[in-house]
């Protein structure tokens, strides 16, 4: 009936029912909404699909195509988080909590430590956050190790006393110790 090459298309229902897809599927995971090729919002759900749907009929976010990563739930806020700290989009403006990406504010309760301390280690090792405030904690390694060297050598100084001498004399111990590492 039909042209050879085009006969390999024909199909009986039962086997058009068993391919098929349903449009609303559950894909969980990291959805990006793109604009003129440029990343304008990235999102997380477990209904990828029907969010994306949403923000097209809100209209809340000029987009004309999407893309998606899909991961499991455990990795949502901290790829969230690592997404719009590295590309930056112009309709995200907070980081979801997390525990790579951190504010001087976060930063102050993870360490424990007063904001002027953070603020003179930024300044010591030259630490650029990401344009929106945000820091990479990586960046911050060896500052538990520091809190701690200056509680020992100047047991009775406030670390809310602590000044960029103190930074650099820890800086300077360390390396020539070879004591700065990790501590994340």
């Amino acid at each position: 009936m039909f042209e050879k090459d085009m006969e390999k298309y024909i199909y009986q229902s039962e086997s058009i029912l068993n391919k098929s897809k349903k449009i609303w599927q559950e894909i969980q995971g990291i959805y990006f909404l793109i604009e003129k090729n440029d990343i304008v919002y990235v999102g997380q759900s477990s209904e990828i699909i029907h969010r994306i749907s949403n923000h097209a009929k809100d209209g809340n976010y000029n987009f004309d195509e999407f893309s998606y990563i899909k991961c499991p739930k455990e990795f949502l806020d901290n790829l969230e988080a690592y997404y719009i700290y590295t590309f930056k989009p112009k309709f995200n403006s907070v980081l979801p909590k997390n525990k790579y990406f951190k504010s001087i504010n976060q930063m102050k309760e993870v360490f424990n430590l007063p904001v002027k301390v953070l603020r003179l280690w930024i300044k010591l090792y030259d630490i650029k956050d990401n344009g929106d405030g945000y820091y990479c904690l990586k960046d911050f390694n060896g500052l538990s190790n520091f809190k701690e060297w200056m509680i020992q050598k100047y047991r009775n100084l406030s670390l809310h006393n602590c000044s960029v001498k103190f930074v650099r004399e820890y800086s300077q111990n360390s390396k020539s110790k070879n004591t700065y590492s990790s501590d994340l």
